[in-house]
């Protein structure tokens, strides 16, 4: 079992909101988590005064529980952290996260996050609001017990199962694959039942995921097949002076998190033109962990169209940060789309311990294409050659390892 949570049993059965206590770390955020019985939600509050960077805008998280657990007596609810499981899509962007947490909602004991596919707790919460390290986590139980806490609160209580099987709590958030530091961040909040938790690798043709990634964030109609041949000659270039430094995940070195981020980021800064493509990558106003660069234009961190798609690295980030093979699945878009009915049994047979319900899926669920137009031959065939032993190193190490993964099927995806 999860740890149990005695301090979220209190708070569900006291007759008025009370405050989780908070931790107290100097230059880190720490949230205050209340419950409001008479509303039956979770809300988070943020003590803007510990902000690492000062004025950010952050919205309050705000989780919906089920009023009949509340109400009435009858009905069994429980919390994540009673669970056995836990599973994490950890991407990739535009490899079939869409269609996969389509998927696993068929599932009956799966409970995802129904109120938001993408959960962002490792990469948003904890590494731009928070501005917490893995070393900090580990160096420190209370704030590591607190946020694991916090974590697991998302799924609120739910309703158990009339089979009383044990319910499992799954989130997707597709950037986990490419950010450096959220395999560590998992593993220490995690740690204490890694390997009850399963991870999910969605990949797809690095060069295909590329242009469709090109165009997720634009509204309709206003990005072009030039501009993506722009971002990518400007990519490419950043790619053959940072890469080929070391400053990535290799086979043959675990660099630590925090380090390898700071180095990517000099060497982009040194080498990228301002504000394109990576790491000043204009956001939205909405975006309340956007920065704002020397010229007062807000921005996100970005890690690139083509570096998403170099999947070795990011998998290797996984092993490195202790995550063990066994417990990550690694899957195609092809495998998803072509045999969804096989797919989802697949999920069923060997992410979940013990039985769940029986489903036939004919088709998968549909999630939109935001590409325009065609890409040119030429900058298909650049991107080809580019991802070429980047995809066979891939294979290697499916290969070297006890991975969960039809190798033949990844073959066929990105040889």
């Amino acid at each position: 079992m999860l740890l149990r949570l005695g301090v979220v049993l209190l708070l569900l059965f006291s007759p008025a909101p009370l405050p989780l206590s908070s931790c107290v770390v100097e230059g880190i955020l720490v949230p205050e988590l209340k419950f409001n019985q008479k509303k039956f939600s979770f809300s988070t509050t943020f003590n803007r005064s510990l902000l690492a960077k000062g004025n950010k805008r952050i919205p309050p998280v705000v989780i919906k529980n089920n009023r009949q657990c509340q109400e009435d007596s009858r009905i069994s609810c429980s919390l994540a952290s009673s669970q056995d499981q836990l599973i994490i899509g950890i991407g990739v962007q535009k490899a079939g996260t869409g269609s996969l947490y389509g998927l696993l909602k068929k599932i009956d004991r799966i409970k995802v996050l129904n109120y938001l596919k993408e959960f962002h707790y490792f990469d948003r919460s904890l590494l731009s609001v928070a501005n917490v390290t893995a070393a900090q986590l580990r160096e420190n139980e209370e704030l590591r017990q607190y946020y694991r806490d916090q974590y697991l609160l998302h799924w609120g209580p739910i309703q158990d199962l009339p089979t009383r099987q044990p319910w499992i709590p799954t989130e997707i958030t597709p950037s986990y694959a490419s950010q450096e530091e959220v395999p560590y961040l998992m593993m220490e909040l995690l740690k204490d039942f890694k390997d009850k938790v399963k991870l999910i690798l969605m990949v797809r043709n690095p060069t295909k995921r590329a242009y469709s990634g090109f165009f997720l964030q634009a509204p309709p109609h206003t990005r072009t097949s030039m501009e993506f041949d722009y971002f990518i000659e400007e990519e490419l270039k950043i790619l053959d002076e940072c890469y080929s430094k070391g400053l990535f995940v290799n086979p043959n070195t675990c660099p630590p998190p925090e380090v390898l981020h700071t180095d990517i980021k000099a060497c982009v800064k040194e080498h990228g033109k301002r504000g394109m493509p990576w790491y000043e990558y204009h956001a939205d106003h909405h975006l309340y962990f956007a920065d704002t660069n020397e010229e007062g234009v807000k921005y996100v961190y970005y890690d690139g169209l083509i570096r998403r798609g170099i999947y070795v690295d990011q998998l290797q980030n996984y092993l490195c940060a202790g995550w063990k093979p066994e417990n990550i699945m690694v899957a195609s878009l092809t495998e998803l789309k072509s045999q969804p009915d096989k797919f989802i049994k697949r999920l069923q047979t060997q992410l979940i311990d013990g039985p769940s319900n029986p489903l036939h899926i004919p088709h998968a669920p549909h999630q939109g294409s935001r590409s325009e137009g065609e890409m040119s031959v030429a900058t298909k065939k650049k991107l080809d050659n580019f991802f070429r032993p980047h995809n066979e190193a891939f294979i290697h190490l499916l290969h070297t390892h006890n991975f969960i993964v039809d190798i033949e099927a990844i073959e066929n995806e990105l040889l």
